[in-house]
């Protein structure tokens, strides 16, 4: 597999079995007999995402009892005579993490896997260009003070440009923006361009926008002539709580239908925040915050409006791991537990303490309740030997109650889905014999 020289992070590579088939347990580790009510065994049609555009393309999914699905292009996967009740798996050749479902009764599941790295299967289909002039009353070439970005905007497409980057004209002609896809060699979108004048790094005084309709052919150049017109300006302010001090977030327009975003320049971070934003809503769509940080993982939150004082976000606090018998020692027997919901969502994250001791691996299964046995890392494929140390995170997912509704086209992966994550800090335990 050819790997990509712009790579986030190259773990090492842990060996696989073609089969591998983990036993179906329940969280405290005993065998699975009863599926949620209602539920039916058949066929099962999934899809595993990255992101609400882009597939986990080419990597696998494991199921007992079958022999593993290759993820095609578009997400889809697809088995026979699935039980009720049934829990999936999903790793790649050579790649790291494996991420574990555990106790799913859906039929058409959509689960989010995210590869530690990028490789040749993540090379989209279809690649064109767009370029143009953008007329209107702003001033060009642009100067300090004033930016313009342009997007192509789709449901299965995205492209984006900044005028006055490096080497890039101050306007007003602008491209040759890239705008990458898959599936069916031609696409329509949406030609969007927004530039604003800040009096200050972070005060907006004047917005423009312009926007038209656009199909584009793989290997095409497309040529746009874009008008602007003055653009309406609105507060939008609010509160974070969380228990970080710092936290990387921002304020983005997301547009109906899965079209994608326009990024903002509203910074998010802990306690009181207000922004003076463009007024977009003409477009379709809502306004939506998303931070990470160490405290609280991944956080998403939509419904954002112009006017809004109230747009505002509290982080729960991460759950807390009950008292071990042996303290920082954990064994194959052991069953981990915290206080929780019952029918909440949790994941498990388990990785080595240090690279290089042991082979890398990075392992992750989401289940219902506050327990989990310890899983038996061999079952998919990865080494954990005894007498080592590994890190362990345990996280709340919000605002979920069952597998199957997290699993879905309204979970995480939307990118409306308002979601919550409680993290705890890293646990390092000892797996003895």
């Amino acid at each position: 597999m050819k790997m990509k020289r712009y790579s986030l992070f190259v773990v090492g590579m842990f060996g696989l079995g073609a089969l591998a088939a983990a036993p179906f347990f329940d969280v405290t580790g005993k065998p699975a007999e009863a599926a949620s009510k209602g539920a039916k065994a058949g066929r099962v049609e999934g899809r595993v995402l990255k992101s609400w555009l882009w597939s986990a393309n080419g990597r696998r999914v494991h199921l007992k009892d079958h022999a593993p699905a290759v993820i095609k292009k578009d997400g889809g996967f697809a088995f026979d005579r699935v039980p009720a009740a049934y829990e999936l798996w999903v790793d790649g050749e050579g790649e790291a993490p494996v991420t574990v479902y555990r106790g799913l009764t859906r039929r058409d599941p959509v689960v989010r896997h995210s590869p530690s790295f990028v490789t040749s299967l993540d090379e989209t289909q279809h690649k064109a260009t767009v370029s143009g002039i953008v007329r209107g009353d702003f001033p060009f070439p642009i100067d300090r003070g004033y930016t313009m970005s342009f997007y192509f905007l789709s449901d299965r497409a995205t492209g984006r440009w900044w005028m006055g980057q490096q080497g890039q004209s101050l306007g007003p002609r602008f491209g040759r923006m890239t705008v990458l896809w898959n599936g069916e060699p031609s696409v329509s979108g949406t030609l969007l361009a927004l530039g604003q004048h800040f009096e200050s790094a972070e005060r907006l005084s004047e917005a423009f926008l312009a926007h038209s309709p656009l199909q584009i052919t793989d290997g095409g150049e497309a040529n746009k002539e874009l008008t602007l017109e003055r653009l309406p300006t609105g507060r939008i302010a609010g509160e974070i709580k969380t228990r970080a001090y710092e936290t990387n977030g921002y304020l983005a327009f997301r547009l109906s239908g899965n079209r994608g975003e326009i990024g903002l320049e509203c910074k998010l971070k802990p306690g009181r925040y207000a922004c003076v934003v463009p007024d977009l809503s003409t477009l379709g769509g809502e306004y939506c915050m998303s931070l990470v940080d160490g405290a609280s993982g991944h956080i998403q939150h939509c419904g954002g409006k112009i006017g809004m004082e109230d747009f505002s976000l509290q982080i729960e606090p991460a759950p807390k791991l009950n008292p071990l018998k042996q303290p920082g020692v954990v064994s194959k027997d052991t069953v981990l537990a915290w206080s929780g919901d019952e029918q909440a969502v949790y994941s498990v994250k388990i990785r080595p303490d240090v690279m290089g001791r042991v082979k890398w691996f990075e392992f992750e299964v989401f289940f219902v309740g506050p327990r989990l046995a310890w899983p038996d890392l061999a079952a998919y494929g990865i080494e954990a030997p005894t007498g080592h140390k590994y890190k362990v995170q345990i996280v709340r997912h919000y605002p979920y109650k069952s597998l199957d509704e997290m699993a879905s086209l309204q979970g995480p992966i939307s990118q409306f889905a308002s979601y919550r994550q409680a993290v705890s800090s890293d646990i390092e335990l000892t797996l003895a014999e």
